[in-house]
């Protein structure tokens, strides 16, 4: 037996440990500011949720989400409709529930800033809850746009090293008009031919 061999399993699994905090319980979203964001997505919009369905298989479990989104303002892209419907992984019933980390979620009246990427199954957040901003509209003040980012790992921060983020550690909170100034500036920046 070769020196330090015997060891080997033992460093292995220690490693394995080391690492489980790292990914349980957390989905891997690339970081990226809200410009960069903004630049890559396919739509933005603002729009106020006009239902949230829970879609089941044959046992009544959920499968996913669908929002029912009525757009109010369209800052990129050209959307499909004047209503959207996101067909999001995941969701909860009375059954039971089928968790996907870092999935936004939404409230039937709920007025939100969306930064959307056209996928093969439809329109979804980019980065997840990365891609959500809920509209706060507080007496007297101006609209803000808050970001809650729940649940996920953003790579990289500024040392390269993966970030796990739970319970709104990495909230966001502007103004709805510095928000559409950083799309604005976004498509301004954007290649000629198309948004990515």
């Amino acid at each position: 037996m070769l020196k330090g061999t015997r060891s080997l399993p033992a460093a292995i699994v220690g490693w394995t440990i080391l690492a489980l905090p790292l990914t349980a319980g957390a989905t891997t979203v690339l970081k990226l500011p809200l410009e960069e964001m903004a630049r890559r997505a396919d739509l933005v919009v603002r729009g106020q949720v006009r239902e949230v369905q829970i879609a089941t298989d044959e046992q009544g479990m959920p499968t996913h989400t669908v929002v029912v989104l009525d757009v109010l303002e369209v800052m990129k892209g050209q959307p499909t409709s004047p209503v959207l419907r996101l067909a999001l992984p995941g969701g909860q019933n009375a059954a039971g529930f089928r968790n996907v980390h870092g999935m936004p979620g939404f409230d039937p009246g709920e007025e939100v800033v969306l930064l959307l990427e056209r996928t093969s199954v439809g329109w979804i957040p980019m980065g997840l809850s990365e891609g959500k901003f809920t509209v706060r509209r507080d007496v007297g003040d101006v609209p803000r746009a808050v970001r809650r980012v729940d649940l996920l790992r953003l790579v990289p921060d500024s040392a390269g090293r993966p970030m796990h983020l739970e319970g709104g550690a990495l909230d966001d909170d502007l103004s709805l008009e510095e928000l559409r100034g950083a799309v604005i500036r976004a498509k301004k920046a954007a290649p000629a031919g198309g948004a990515r």
